[in-house]
């Protein structure tokens, strides 16, 4: 019956996978409005995980994913903050349960997927992995046509470039689903229980058009992003030789690109405004001074995101000291994950976030230390890759409330961490033989180094 239950988690995570990229397509079109609020294909997704994949949390209430705990009391002090707010404040009802959906959808993903880690474990990661890959195809597939066609338009980014972001809402959503869609077709074709002319095709095709998204989204943070899963996936993955492969198909793939008129330097460009800051300080011109907070030449990175973090932390450090602890549930003026949990939950809930941040890093990094050359090894690589871009990522951006990604990082990390529950409470129920007369007692599951041993396989104790 579990088995059962796990296999119609699995089936439901492939479909909502599949689907979800090419969803977000449709992000500003309202199907109805609710106080003067649109609500979008978006929203029911929200609602349909919340409300499908909630259920199976009372089916495993005895079990939980690794710090699933502190996920909670990080929910629950997002509460806290709002319930405190509400006594100093006008706050939107509707604005809380959209941001409160989206952090809920994150946990119980996280959680649905360490239940589904019961089942056909190593088939149901490549169906996964593979569901990922087919359903950002499609919709950069898609995205692609647009641009082509001229739908979607283009926007003008810093330093004059030329950026298309097609039917997605800004070019850095269309270039994480890009890289995003490299990421897992990498690991999907490592995965695949049999080696396929026609999937190796397709994950080369696949591959260039998202670099060819990249080059024209022309995204600074999936740029860097790119080069940090690059290091681990060459750096940690791959062996031998095969650490050349990636490496020569991405240097051809540049090459034809300049032979075909793409232009590089606009990278450069792009990175302007960093770079001068980082080379010279001193020529980047004076910073605002209506503020009490000042990051001096830092305020210019990120086509002035550093400026709005100054302009936060401003007015994070003007409020009430209980304020600071607790924080004040409005929006945030910043445009990073950190600095908007500071604003709405305070010192507290942001200490709270670090270290759920910090534990599931430290446990991923565990997993990838001692599972190389174990079966599910790809899936931990993947999962401490993914919370690696994650950490990155919050730093300019708001990954926290970008369901789709965050969705992709949970479902990874909850299966790797999934695997090795599962195999434990497994081999602490393996029915043991009964034992001849005259004969020594073969040793118990869990009480040494055998196939159910504990230094194959952790208890639960030692697991979380």
């Amino acid at each position: 019956m579990a088995a059962k239950r796990s296999s119609f988690i699995t089936i439901s995570l492939i479909v909502l996978f599949l689907t979800k990229p090419a969803i977000d397509l449709f992000w500003n079109k309202a199907l109805l409005t609710v106080g003067g609020r649109p609500f979008s294909l978006l929203h029911i997704a929200g609602v349909f995980v919340f409300v499908y994949f909630g259920r199976y949390l009372l089916t495993y209430a005895r079990h939980s994913a690794p710090y699933a705990g502190l996920f909670k009391v990080f929910i629950a002090w997002n509460v806290v903050s709002i319930i405190a707010t509400f006594f100093v404040d006008e706050i939107s009802a509707i604005q809380i349960v959209d941001l409160m959906l989206r952090i809920a959808d994150s946990y119980i993903i996280y959680n649905v997927a360490f239940f589904a880690a019961r089942g056909s474990v190593e088939h149901d990661h490549y169906r996964i992995v593979r569901a990922v890959s087919i359903g950002t195809c499609i919709a950069l597939i898609v995205n692609l046509i647009a641009i082509v066609m001229g739908y979607g338009g283009v926007r003008a980014g810093s330093n004059m470039s030329i950026r298309e972001y097609g039917l997605y809402h800004d070019p850095g959503t269309l270039s994480n689903i890009a890289l995003y869609n490299i990421i897992f077709t990498s690991f999907m074709y490592h995965l695949m229980p049999r080696k396929n002319p026609v999937w190796l095709i397709y994950s080369m095709v696949t591959v260039v058009i998202s670099l060819y998204l990249i080059y024209i989204g022309l995204s600074r943070a999936v740029f860097i992003q790119m080069i940090v899963f690059g290091m681990i996936y060459v750096g940690i993955f791959k062996r031998g030789m095969g650490k050349f492969v990636p490496v020569f198909f991405v240097v051809l793939v540049v090459v034809l690109g300049a032979s075909l008129g793409l232009d590089y330097g606009r990278f450069t460009q792009r990175f302007q405004s960093e770079i001068v800051v980082l080379t010279s300080p001193d020529e980047v011109s004076r910073t605002k001074q209506d503020k009490d907070v000042d990051l001096g030449a830092m305020e210019r990175l990120g086509s002035n995101r550093g400026q709005l973090i100054a302009y936060a932390l401003d007015d994070i450090l003007k409020r009430p000291a209980w304020q600071i602890m607790v924080g004040n549930f409005t929006e945030s003026p910043s445009h990073s994950d950190y600095i908007d949990v500071l604003s709405r939950n305070g010192v507290v809930g942001l200490l709270i976030y670090l270290l759920l941040l910090f534990f599931i890093w430290l446990k991923t990094f565990s997993l990838l230390r001692t599972g190389r050359g174990k079966p599910g090894w790809a899936m931990d690589v993947l999962a401490f890759a993914l919370i690696n871009l994650y950490i990155l990522y919050s730093i300019p951006f708001r990954p926290l409330s970008y369901t789709t990604l965050a969705w992709f990082m949970w479902t990874v990390i909850g299966f790797a961490f999934g695997r090795r529950y599962w195999e434990s409470q497994d081999g602490a129920k393996a029915p043991t033989a009964p034992v001849p007369p005259g004969r020594p007692s073969p040793r118990k599951p869990g009480s040494g180094a055998g196939p159910t041993g504990t230094a194959r396989y952790p208890n639960v104790a030692r697991f979380r």
